[in-house]
């Protein structure tokens, strides 16, 4: 099942997560470039790697654009 598909049908959870004040900084940064909410530009990240993470174990699958 695709991850897009798990995100639409799954129940939210709320996470906390303690950064950094450098890298705080660099991602409001990030997500205002990518006009997107820090909590939004976040998630983007994580919905990145867990696609990487399922691209690496599949050698079919097409390569994970980083480019956010």
């Amino acid at each position: 099942m695709e991850l897009e598909v798990i995100a639409m049908e799954a129940k939210k959870v709320s996470v906390s997560v303690l950064l950094p004040e450098a890298m705080n900084q660099r991602i409001e940064e990030q997500a205002k470039k990518a006009h997107r909410t820090k909590s939004g530009y976040i998630r983007l990240i994580l919905w990145r790697y867990m696609e990487y993470l399922d691209a690496k174990q599949d050698p079919r699958a097409k390569p994970v654009d980083w480019n956010i």
